[in-house]
Parts: structure tokens; C-alpha cells; sequence
């Protein structure tokens, strides 16, 4: 028996199939949803060539295939620890009694003095991630271009709305009001975590304020959704960490994938030029 499987029979004893599978089919969800979005890139990434070759008539061996650049590196593994540890704290709290009450006092010190609801955070949730797009075009430098932002954010979400929704199906967590079980996690802190860490790993070098901003946003929808009563404490760490860690995947890996591919690109294409080049004027 696997580690991870005695991991889960210890946090889950009476879950312990239920979680299996549903990890599993996670799993197999998020890398079906990358070797898409990779097939995607690949599409519009032959065009590209094509266009730069066969269009612009430019020498095939003066310069290479011309494919929009990317920042590689801009997240460290390490830079994981945090979302990691939120993440790790919801997935324990779902057992625990010691931690559910801790929600339930938080709640109740909450709604003591709550007055009316606001529904401000179904529409702040997405402003981190609208000026995420937008900044640029408003004269701030953004470090990629619109169409890699476009690609990363939605990756983020996707693979973050994957992940939560596959979660709240999974556990029968109630809502603080009793209106429904799909209290954990909670995706409008996880969607609003999401853009404001795009805000981050895009702006940051321009300034931290374009950051700092977006979590504020981001703090003011986890104010709301323990205000409205919609949330315990334990969804809005887990959201968190999801939405967090959701974007530093998504930079993490699609620089290492588009620069893998504009070297497979280049080669696949320059291959039969050289193959002609060589055959009519051979070295030596």
C-alpha cells in the first residue's frame, strides 16, 4: 500500500474509497486539461510559423520561427509552501472537531452584529482578474503579452474551478445558513485568490501596489462571505490556497511547455529546409 494511500485512510477513515477516487479522477481531469491546452498552443503556434516563413519571406536561416516570448522562471517551487499549508489546513479541518469549532466561534462573533447581507462579492470575485487583462492597456507594462495573459488566466481558472468543484462534490460540508452541503471550498474566495495572484505574478516588477491591490479585493470577498453567512473560516483558508496555487502552477509550467515547443517548433520546421539546403550545396 502506497504512502498516499495510508495518508488517506488516516485523514478519511470513513471516506477513505470516496477520496481515492475522486483524487484520481482529478488527476486524470487536470492532465487531460493541459495536453488540450498544449494541442491548442501547438495549432496556433504552427501557424505562427508558417506565417513568419511562408508570408513574410524572410530568410529560413537568418533568424528563427517568430513565436511570442515568455517569462520563464518567475515562480519557484518553494513559493508553494504557503498555498500548500492553507490547502493542507482545510483538508484536515474536514475531521476535525477541534477546528470545526473554531469555525463555529468565528461564525457566531461574525453574525452577532451582521446586519443587512450584501451581495457585493458576487461581483468583486472577478475584478482582480478584469484588471489582470485590462492594465496593460491602460499603459502599465504587463510582462506578457495579451494573448499569453489570456492563456494563463484561463488555464488558472480552469484548473482552479476544476478542483473546486470536484471538491465540493466530494464532501457534504452544510453551509453556515443550511442552505445547501457545498460549503468546502468556497469558490468565490478561490476564483477572487486567482486573480489576485495573476495581479502579482504579471505587475509585480512594475510595481507591487497593482498586487497589493488585487488582494485587497480578494480580502474584501473573504470579508463577505463570512459576513453573508455563506462561509465557515475552513472554506475561505482552503479557496485560498487553491486559487493561489492554481496560478503559480500555471507559471510554473506553461513557460517550461511554450519554450519546449518553440524548439520542437523550430526544429520540425527548419528540418526539410536543411534536408534541401544540404542536398543541393553539401558541406565539405
Amino acid at each position: 500500500m502506497a504512502f498516499s494511500d495510508l495518508f488517506l485512510i488516516f485523514i478519511y477513515p470513513n471516506n477513505y474509497i470516496l477520496m481515492k477516487n475522486s483524487l484520481g479522477w482529478y488527476c486524470i481531469l487536470v492532465e487531460c486539461f493541459f495536453s488540450s491546452l498544449l494541442w491548442a498552443q501547438e495549432i496556433t503556434t504552427v501557424f505562427h510559423a508558417d506565417q513568419s516563413i511562408l508570408l513574410k519571406n524572410k530568410s529560413i536561416f537568418s533568424e528563427t520561427i517568430d513565436i511570442d516570448t515568455v517569462a520563464i522562471g518567475s515562480v519557484k517551487i518553494n513559493e508553494f509552501f504557503e498555498p500548500a499549508l492553507m490547502m493542507t489546513y482545510g483538508v484536515i479541518r474536514i475531521n476535525n472537531n477541534l477546528m470545526h469549532g473554531f469555525d463555529r466561534m468565528l461564525k457566531s462573533n461574525l453574525q452577532k452584529n451582521a446586519g443587512p447581507k450584501r451581495k457585493v462579492d458576487d461581483v468583486v470575485q472577478y475584478l482582480p482578474t478584469v484588471t489582470f487583462l485590462g492594465l496593460d492597456f491602460m499603459g502599465v507594462k504587463a510582462k506578457n503579452s495579451f494573448k499569453n495573459r489570456f492563456l494563463y488566466g484561463t488555464a488558472a481558472h480552469l484548473l482552479m474551478g476544476i478542483t473546486v468543484n470536484i471538491m465540493k462534490n466530494s464532501f457534504t460540508v452544510q453551509r453556515p445558513d443550511q442552505s445547501a452541503s457545498n460549503s468546502f471550498p468556497s469558490g468565490h474566495t478561490a476564483t477572487a485568490f486567482v486573480g489576485a495572484e495573476l495581479l502579482w505574478q504579471e505587475y509585480k516588477d512594475e510595481s507591487i501596489w497593482y498586487g497589493i491591490s488585487g488582494y485587497t479585493l480578494a480580502a474584501g470577498t473573504v470579508f463577505f462571505r463570512m459576513y453573508n453567512n455563506r462561509h465557515w473560516f475552513s472554506d475561505i483558508v482552503m479557496g485560498t490556497g487553491i486559487g493561489i496555487a492554481s496560478v503559480k502552477l500555471t507559471y510554473l509550467l506553461f513557460p517550461l511547455i511554450q519554450q519546449r515547443m518553440r524548439e520542437e517548433i523550430n526544429r520540425l520546421v527548419l528540418q526539410p529546409y536543411m534536408m534541401v539546403y544540404t542536398k543541393v550545396y553539401p558541406y565539405g
